[in-house]
């Protein structure tokens, strides 16, 4: 669960080190019954750390514009911003 139990989801893929690939779904009813998404995100190592490759498809043509900002705001920002700090 996430955002306070608003997306509920699955791991559909653990490659330790490499892959993770995750279903997602809203709790409420603003996306089609039944519609999942899928998130996934690749790893690879670079001679300066890891390089994250995210890619979330599936989402409803409707709420894309209101996402991939979001995604952006909430979790690259902070996340860019914290391993700055290390």
């Amino acid at each position: 669960m996430a955002w306070g139990g608003y997306i509920h989801g699955k791991n559909l893929k653990l490659v330790p080190g490499k892959t993770i690939v995750q279903s997602w779904v809203p709790s409420d009813e603003t996306w089609p019954k039944g519609h999942e998404s899928k998130v996934r995100f690749s790893l690879a190592r670079t001679p300066r750390g890891t390089r994250v490759t995210f890619t979330h498809s599936g989402v409803p043509a409707e709420h894309v514009g209101h996402l991939s900002p979001g995604w952006k705001e909430s979790y690259w920002t902070p996340l860019r911003k914290y391993l700055a700090a290390k």
